[in-house]
């Protein structure tokens, strides 16, 4: 009785062991087959030690601090534009995966995988803040809701 026992339990216990090393080979493999380019430079890049520069460490509420209302309107609203154009982000694309090749196929030295990481990192940047401003754009467009004081939700 005692050896059906514990061979019921070795079973048991292998099989979740396979279960678990088949999860965990879906998972690796999933993980490599979905990669993003900008993701991974980026990550590459955080081992790579630039020399700061103050004046580009800004934010984009400093940039719009000594606009006038119209101004930051307007630069807000071109913004959204430049982030809704499909253009721009085609162009975008084809710059960065322009630059992958480059790495891959034509870079001679480190210099110049370091040069050509760095340009995606930058267009990255300009995506982003054009997100940031983006979203800034959203929130001030954004219809104010109804507020009812004796609703629960």
């Amino acid at each position: 009785m005692i050896t059906r026992i514990k061979s019921w339990l070795r079973q048991r216990l292998f099989a979740t062991d396979e279960l678990v090393l088949q999860a965990r080979k879906e998972a690796l493999e999933a993980q490599y087959t979905n990669i993003d380019i900008v993701n991974l430079t980026r990550e590459q890049l955080k081992g790579y030690q630039m020399r700061p520069i103050s004046a580009l460490n800004i934010a984009i509420s400093e940039i719009t601090e000594g606009m006038s209302e119209t101004q930051r309107n307007d630069y807000y609203t071109a913004a959204h534009e430049l982030y809704e154009n499909e253009t721009l982000q085609m162009i975008c694309n084809f710059l960065v995966q322009k630059q992958v090749m480059n790495i891959a196929l034509q870079a001679h030295n480190i210099e110049e995988v370091n040069f050509n990481r760095a340009s995606i990192n930058g267009l990255s940047l300009i995506w982003d803040e054009l997100k940031a401003a983006e979203g800034i754009f959203q929130k001030a467009n954004q219809p104010e809701e109804d507020f009812n004081k004796f609703s629960i939700t």
